[in-house]
Order: C-alpha cells, then sequence, then structure tokens
C-alpha cells in the first residue's frame, strides 16, 4: 500500500528486559487534516520462538483493512493467554484498565472452544509455554500453578462486583469498557460480571487440579462442560420453582463467604457459580434435577 512507513521505536523507560522490537507504522489518515496527515499503529515483533498453536484466518475484514489470509492464536491458545494476563500480582497486564476485556474475551471464548480432551491438554500445554516466558522477562521463579492461584484470587475480587464489597476502581472499569468497547444490546449487568469472574475461577481451580494430578483431563472436561450446562439450565428456569431452587441453593452455601446474606434474591446462576465446587457439583446437578421433574 502507497504511503506506508515504518519508523523504530524506542521506549525512553523499557520496564522489562524482553526481546520486542517496536515500530510505529505509518498508514494515510483517510481524511487528513493540517495537523494529522497520516496515523500511527503501534506494532510490536518478540524475538522468541514461542510453540503455540495458531489458526490461520481467511478473507477477513479487520477495523483497519480487508485481508486475505493471515495466522493468529488459535482459541485455545488465545484463552491460555489471556487467563494468564490476570494474575496480577505475577505475570499479569499491569494495566488494571484492560482486565475487563480480559475477562470479557475468555468468557466468550471458552463458552465455545473448551468442549474436549484436546482443548483443555492445549491450554495447559501453551500457559507452561507463556508463563515460563514472562516470568523469565521479570526474574521470577514460577511455576504455571503459582500463576493460576493468582488468576484465582484476582477472580474472587472481581466476583464481588455486585456485592457490598466492590472495588470503586473495578467497577469504574468495567462500565468504561462497556461504553466504549461493547454494543448497548450485549452489556452485562453487574451479577452477569460477578459471575464472569466466577466462571474463570471454577476453570482456573479445574487446571490447577490437573496439573497436580488430582484429577484427569476427562474430569476436567466433564466438569466444567456440566457447570456451564447446568447454569444454562437455571437462566431458563422461572415460577415458584425458582424459588425453591434458590433455597436448596442458599442451604448449600458457606455461611462465611463474603456478603453471604446478599446472595439471597440474585439470579439462580449468579448463586450457583459461588458455591460450585468439583466437590458439590453433582450433587447441585442432582438437585437441579429433582426440582424439575417434581
Amino acid at each position: 500500500m502507497d504511503g506506508i512507513r515504518f519508523e523504530l521505536y524506542s521506549p525512553r523507560h523499557p520496564v522489562l528486559k524482553i526481546p520486542l522490537v517496536t515500530y510505529l507504522v505509518r498508514v494515510p489518515a483517510i481524511v487528513p487534516t493540517e495537523r494529522r496527515k497520516d496515523l500511527g499503529i503501534k506494532t510490536e515483533f518478540l524475538l522468541e520462538d514461542i510453540r503455540v498453536p495458531v489458526s490461520v484466518v481467511l478473507q477477513k475484514e479487520t477495523f483497519a483493512l480487508k485481508t486475505e489470509s493471515f495466522k493468529c492464536y488459535s482459541p485455545t491458545a488465545l484463552i491460555s493467554d489471556k487467563l494468564l494476563t490476570l494474575a496480577e500480582k505475577t505475570i499479569g497486564i499491569p494495566r488494571q484498565e484492560d482486565i475487563p476485556k480480559q475477562i470479557y474475551d475468555i468468557t466468550q471464548l471458552s463458552e465455545h472452544y473448551i468442549s474436549s480432551q484436546n482443548d483443555i491438554d492445549q491450554i495447559i500445554n501453551v500457559m507452561k509455554e507463556i508463563a515460563s516466558k514472562e516470568a523469565s522477562y521479570r526474574g521470577l521463579h514460577l511455576n504455571v500453578n503459582d500463576v493460576l492461584k493468582d488468576v484465582n484470587q484476582s477472580m474472587e475480587k472481581y466476583s464481588l462486583i455486585d456485592t457490598a464489597g466492590a472495588n470503586t476502581n473495578i467497577k469504574k472499569n468495567v462500565t468504561d469498557f462497556q461504553q466504549f468497547y461493547v454494543g448497548a444490546s450485549q452489556r452485562k449487568p453487574w451479577y452477569e460480571w460477578s459471575v464472569c469472574a466466577l466462571r474463570i475461577r471454577f476453570l482456573a481451580q479445574l487446571l490447577t487440579f490437573l496439573i497436580e494430578d488430582k484429577i484427569t483431563t476427562s474430569r476436567v472436561i466433564e466438569a466444567y462442560c456440566a457447570t456451564i450446562e447446568a447454569s444454562n439450565t437455571l437462566e431458563e428456569i422461572s415460577g415458584s420453582i425458582k424459588a425453591q431452587i434458590g433455597g436448596r441453593l442458599m442451604e448449600l452455601t458457606d455461611r462465611h463467604i463474603p456478603y453471604y446474606k446478599e446472595l439471597r434474591g440474585k439470579p439462580l446462576h449468579r448463586v450457583f457459580w459461588q458455591i460450585v465446587t468439583l466437590d458439590n457439583l453433582d450433587k447441585i446437578r442432582e438437585l437441579i434435577q429433582t426440582q424439575i421433574e417434581t
């Protein structure tokens, strides 16, 4: 394309020692002005051989141009990479304003692209590959489980967004993200953001158990798919049975969890994600099925 220029970019105060080369790609503006005749796109090239699965995307139109084909992370690799960004105290992204987008993306991707043992194996392998690189850039000695535990703690904090214990900065970041990047019809209420955080927390816990050899890959995929199915079922329930199931779910809830009393009256699937564990999952599913059939 005529008029495109690459300019080497060097940050004044690089934070990390990363084998990275950055360019500003200058592209002519469609509607140039006296002050702004072109646009600058910051493009980074990581000089590392990171072995992650990729997908070839054909003939897709991006926000900037039409493409014939290009390579990008596979959906499972994206899930892995984005999970690691949520490890706030270790190797996660430093800008808190960017966290809501990662939560939103993981929720959407995991709904459609975690359905087989191969998906889980790929997620684990990519996490190990990327986590070791990210830790080395920071001079940290961490394994994947350390990072997953960090993700778990971060999501517990975000799960409080629909309670009196919500962090005001987190709520502001979520509000800003939805206002600027999410269509009005797709914006989520606070309790749905809590659900998203709790879903990611549950997934992180399952992956931790797998890495520790406490469960098998087949059990991970079985449990995760079962929670998604149960959650979707609870969203569809209405009428008198809704109150009955809500009461039964509250009976299974640990009264010592933060803001326990505020769970009463919340949507069933919100309560479900708060209380579900690998140990009580089958019991909850049986409870739901029994109440529906009664």
